[in-house]
């Protein structure tokens, strides 16, 4: 059975996790001793460089596309959570960029969830 781009990310988010879990103290030591100023100023130009080319990325003009036609769709008042159906919606959440107006309105908690699992 052939696994999806989206179990495929899921899988690879909860193995993350599993990671970082076992490996938290050894994080948070290397967060600690290091001195990220420095590592800004020997890596500047790299740095900048990289950014400069993720915002001119297709996945970036796809998603600030959808999110300007999202802004223009109201969320219509008293309207609950697609999702748990439980807390008023205040958030839009896209399912693929590519389709805009394809919107879930739902509320900060959800959103989060399914942001996790993309």
């Amino acid at each position: 059975m052939k696994q999806t781009n989206k179990q495929t990310k899921q899988k690879h988010n909860e193995s993350q996790k599993r990671y970082y879990q076992k490996n938290k103290d050894k994080y948070k030591e290397f967060r600690k001793n290091f001195d990220f100023k420095k590592y800004y100023q020997e890596h500047k130009e790299r740095i900048k460089e990289q950014s400069k080319n993720y915002k001119k990325s297709e996945f970036v003009k796809f998603k600030n596309k959808a999110r300007n036609k999202a802004r223009q769709i109201k969320i219509p008042k008293e309207q609950l959570c697609q999702i748990c159906n439980k807390k008023l919606a205040v958030d839009r959440h896209h399912e693929d960029y590519n389709k805009p107006l394809k919107i879930l309105f739902v509320c900060r908690s959800c959103n989060k969830l399914l942001d996790n699992l993309e």
